[in-house]
């Protein structure tokens, strides 16, 4: 049994390396330069690795990186070494060794209000003693003259309300001339002037009742109109209630003015009643219009 599987063992490897040689003959190579030796590329040029073994090569080293000529100095204001062609320094290691940052220099300004010196970037002294001897407190400044007193004489302006200088004025100062100061009233407005325009009563626009109406054509004030204009909404009402005659005369001007003079009379005086109807009694509208309300006893 161990002889058998030693045998399928033996097959079994042979098989693996066939396939591996095979799989080498039909790869491509390619020369890494970098390590001198071949490798399988898909894109290589040799067909073989023994081809390219033949002529692959290690690339040579770079040439080493020439010494840097650059020199150094430090820099006191910031503690940092800086590239400078006349520098002490060959190295930047080296400056680094040695460069240290200054300690801030004081300088010293003369405070004028108090007269003494204090610490100021801006400072004009490199020490306190220096400034301390020509540092002085400025003198305080001179006392104002008072103001005189007024001699202006104030007066009331009437049409502001307010208090104006005014040599022949009543008050010596503003103050009181402002407690007693107001603005007068305006003036009334003009009367309005009596209305020029003329009067004539005539129906409205719904025919339900007489009405005044700016007329130029005519002669009566609103007074006198609204006195010969009496309101005749019943006399109306029944009019239209129960003649079907009245809307043909409403359409017909003449017969709509004799209506109008009919309504404005006191039909219990025969004169008045006698003179409208012989007044438009060659209107036909009017005479049915005016049969009907009296037959419908709308004149009481």
């Amino acid at each position: 049994m161990l002889v058998q599987l030693l045998l399928i063992s033996l097959f079994l490897s042979s098989i693996i390396i066939s396939i591996i040689v095979l799989l080498k003959k039909n790869n491509k190579w390619k020369c890494n330069q970098s390590t001198g030796s071949c490798v399988i590329n898909p894109k290589g040029p040799y067909t073989s690795q023994n081809d390219c073994n033949k002529k692959c090569t290690k690339s040579p080293p770079p040439p080493p990186t020439p010494p840097s000529t650059d020199k150094y100095s430090c820099d006191t204001s910031t503690g940092s070494c800086v590239i400078n062609p006349k520098g002490p320094y060959t190295s930047q290691n080296d400056c680094n060794k040695k460069c240290t940052k200054s300690p801030p220099t004081d300088k010293y300004l003369c405070n004028q209000s108090t007269g003494s010196c204090e610490i100021n970037p801006k400072g004009t002294y490199n020490t306190k003693t220096e400034c301390n001897k020509k540092c002085t407190k400025s003198p305080p400044p001179p006392t104002p003259t008072p103001t005189p007193p007024s001699t202006d004489k104030y007066s009331c302006d009437t049409s502001t309300g307010s208090c104006v200088i005014n040599p022949k004025g009543p008050y010596t100062s503003q103050n009181d001339c402002n407690k007693k100061c107001t603005k007068s009233p305006p003036p009334p407005p003009p009367p309005t002037p009596p209305s020029t325009d003329k009067y004539s009563c005539n129906l409205n626009a719904s025919n339900e009742d007489l009405q005044c109406n700016i007329d130029k054509s005519s002669t009566e004030t609103q007074t006198t109109c609204k006195g010969n204009c009496p309101s005749r909404k019943g006399v109306l009402k029944c009019i239209n209630n129960n003649c079907h005659q009245a809307t043909p005369c409403y359409e017909d001007k003449e017969c709509k003015k004799g209506l109008v003079e009919l309504l404005k009379c006191n039909l219990n005086d025969p004169n008045c009643d006698t003179s409208v109807f012989t007044q438009y009694t060659s209107n036909t509208n009017f005479l049915n219009m005016y049969n009907c309300s009296i037959g419908a006893k709308c004149f009481n």
